[in-house]
């Protein structure tokens, strides 16, 4: 089996590439809903950029923890940094977000009890939580615990319930089976999850396989997703379709099979700049409708009517503002649990694990 390399530069770019997708999206999202027309039918598929950040999670963590699959000592530590990893900074926006609406927008919110602990748990509800791009974090949340059973589970067991799950979903997304009505078993068996199932298939791929044609690879997949934009543009293809999550599967699984095997072999010159916003890529996702909901209402109120103007101005006040909440808060808190905490969870990889607090 290939040696695991501990950064991989293009894949990190990826993240970063998939957070600035879906911060446009939101941007132009936004901007029509306070009145400033669509700006572009380009940037009407942007929303795919969800889509690449699940295959990238399912490969991202099928390859860090291919190891540990059957070995149920590592399972708490798994879950300690996959828990690390997402609930700190989600809780810290959550608050930020109530005080936000509360004493900025002027937007107060009635929220039952329910409604909060299943946003603050990121326990699936049929509405967004709190944080509105909390919806897509059920979905990972889901795919850990899953994910989990490869650790706690000998493998003749793990792999039989994991084979029983994805044939699920996919008699699910092709209506074969049909969940509509019943939500947690429709979500369970999302066609969403055909996403993960991807990257996970391609991290199997990289770890066991000798990638020969890379650039092949990526022009492939560079076409793929480029012919799927094209016909989201004219209509021939909707959101959160088998269609489209099967099209854009293959095309971002083939992107990130190239960037891999680019990332193993050739140490690939990525940009700092970009490095920065895949590192930051978390904080951007979580931080960015907010910082455009309130500079939209600024910006119309002063009497800016060029859309065009108002996104490229707020998607880049969104974006830095993201990356200024990761250096300041998300790595500290990071580090702060990888220094006082991490180290309290046994695993030969303490030292190589705080030596690198940024977490995938």
């Amino acid at each position: 089996m290939k040696t695991q390399r501990d950064k991989m530069y293009l894949i990190q770019a990826f993240r970063g590439i998939a957070a600035l997708l879906i911060l446009l999206h939101h941007g132009e999202s936004i901007l029509i809903d306070n009145g400033v027309g669509i700006i572009s039918n380009i940037l009407k598929a942007a929303w795919v950029g969800v889509d690449f950040f699940f295959v990238l999670s399912g490969f991202i963590i099928f390859y860090i923890h291919f190891n540990d699959f059957g070995r149920r000592d590592r399972v708490k530590r798994f879950f300690f940094k996959r828990f690390m990893r997402v609930f700190p900074i989600y809780w810290i926006v959550t608050f930020l977000v109530v005080i936000l609406y509360t004493l900025v927008l002027r937007e107060g919110q009635s929220y039952t009890l329910s409604f909060i602990l299943k946003s603050i748990f990121l326990f699936p509800q049929a509405g967004n939580p709190i944080v509105v791009v909390g919806w897509s974090l059920t979905f990972e949340i889901f795919f850990y615990i899953l994910f989990s059973l490869l650790i706690i589970l000998k493998p003749i067991y793990s792999k039989l319930l994991i084979s029983g799950w994805v044939l699920g979903v996919f008699l699910n997304s092709f209506g074969i089976f049909d969940f509509s009505e019943h939500f947690y078993l429709n979500f369970m068996f999302s066609n969403y999850n055909i996403e993960f199932i991807t990257g996970g298939l391609v991290a199997y791929i990289t770890l066991k396989t000798k990638i020969r044609n890379p650039v092949t690879i990526f022009v492939t997949g560079l076409a793929t997703f480029i012919t799927g934009w094209i016909l989201i543009i004219n209509g021939q293809l909707e959101r959160e379709t088998t269609a489209s999550m099967l099209l854009f599967s293959l095309a971002c699984g083939l992107l990130i099979l190239a960037a891999a095997t680019f990332d193993l072999t050739k140490k690939p010159l990525v940009p700092g700049t970009l490095k920065l916003i895949g590192d930051a890529s978390y904080s951007i996702y979580l931080t960015h409708v907010y910082v455009f909901m309130v500079l939209n209402k600024v910006m119309i109120a002063l009497g800016a009517s060029n859309s065009i103007i108002i996104l490229l101005i707020s998607s880049l006040i969104a974006l830095i503002a993201g990356v200024v909440f990761h250096l300041v808060i998300e790595k500290n808190v990071l580090l702060f649990f990888n220094n006082k905490m991490l180290k309290k969870v046994p695993s030969k990889n303490t030292q190589k694990e705080l030596e690198s607090p940024r977490a995938v």
